[in-house]
């Protein structure tokens, strides 16, 4: 009997990086191999080795352009191009391939609310996607141009395989121990200057206080001199990219996400899995994952302060919160549920 061939499906990715938006695409990929052939596009980075490890093919790219992305599409000859975030997006519409197109958003730049050339560019861009997944409400809610892409527009929370993060967070014994931790890129999104100012503040009142920020970026250098240049040496703890960071995270007793925007939050779920209360902004997806139930929604540093250091110091105030996180957290980890409606959205460009 002749074997059904699998329907090709080609993730594209801006960097090669690994965060939230790669570590979904890698549980997707992991969950329905078995249904699709999947290939993963992206520029050269940390993320060839997670890859590698995972049996996933990488095709690379030197950068997210539509000539690069006609080139791989030409050779693998997918079914369906999954582009992931704005970029990639508008470069997969622009290599006019004539192969359907999810454009899948995970942040809300500020840019969505005016009028400029990216804002115009993804409007444009738009016209040539079959369908528009976004991991929150806010996405659509917060773009100009809302009105002409409505129609082909879902919201589609991230999801967390609780799973293979309470897996790895003890794959690995971490010897040190942390009462605060920020897990992201060091960029200008995910804020981790703000991170350190708020360390500054906690420390004031609590002079042992111990953080660690997991992740890299083109903000690093910065991070670092401002650690110096606050006398933080002994309270942070830079540890950069980790390709495993939940056994990091399960050392620290709470996680900060002092977020600019955010498409999901998806770290804030990872946390709340090991029973990590969560401290963040109220930007993106955030107010949907964090409640008063599993930690709180900070205004400015002044909040952040008061409220880590009360939790800190009430060690019943965070055995309920963390107790909080691991049920909140809950709902966020429906591993099945998300594979069967992102599988439905594929069939029907399929």
């Amino acid at each position: 009997m002749e074997e059904i061939k699998k329907k090709r499906i080609l993730h594209i990715l801006a960097s090669g990086g690994y965060s939230g938006a790669e570590n979904e695409v890698i549980a997707v990929i992991r969950n329905l191999s078995n249904k699709y052939d999947f290939a993963y596009v992206s520029p050269s980075g940390p993320i060839q080795e997670i890859l590698r490890k995972e049996g996933i093919l990488h095709l690379e790219i030197s950068g997210p352009s539509s000539k690069e992305i006609a080139r791989i599409v030409k050779g693998w000859q997918p079914d369906l191009i999954q582009a992931h975030d704005y970029r990639t997006s508008v470069a997969s519409s622009l290599a006019r391939t004539k192969v359907p197109i999810i454009s899948h958003l995970h942040s809300n730049p500020p840019w969505l609310k005016t009028i400029n050339p990216n804002s115009l560019a993804y409007l444009l861009a738009s016209f040539g996607i079959s369908c528009i997944i976004g991991v929150s409400s806010s996405i659509i809610d917060e773009y100009l141009f809302r009105s002409f892409i409505k129609n082909k527009y879902l919201t589609l929370p991230n999801f967390t395989d609780s799973q293979n993060v309470l897996a790895k967070a003890v794959e690995n014994i971490y010897d040190h121990s942390y009462d605060l931790a920020f897990l992201g890129r060091l960029e200008e999104p995910k804020d981790p200057l703000r991170f350190i100012t708020i360390v500054n503040e906690v420390a004031k009142e609590l002079p042992e206080v111990k953080s660690v920020m997991i992740g890299s970026g083109t903000l690093e250098d910065e991070c670092s001199n401002l650690i110096k240049q606050l006398h933080l040496e002994k309270n942070i703890t830079m540890v950069g990219f980790k390709d495993n960071p939940y056994a990091i995270l399960n050392q620290a007793k709470l996680l900060v996400m002092p977020s600019k925007w955010e498409g999901f939050g998806l770290a804030a779920v990872e946390a709340m899995v090991l029973g990590k209360p969560v401290f963040a902004t109220k930007v993106g997806g955030l107010p949907s994952i964090v409640d008063h139930k599993c930690g709180f929604l900070c205004e400015d540093n002044e909040e952040f302060r008061v409220k880590i250091v009360n939790v800190l110091k009430d060690a019943d105030l965070y055995t309920t919160l963390a107790q909080g996180a691991q049920i909140k957290a809950r709902q966020f980890t429906n591993v099945k549920d998300y594979l069967q409606k992102l599988s439905m959205i594929y069939e029907l460009y399929l």
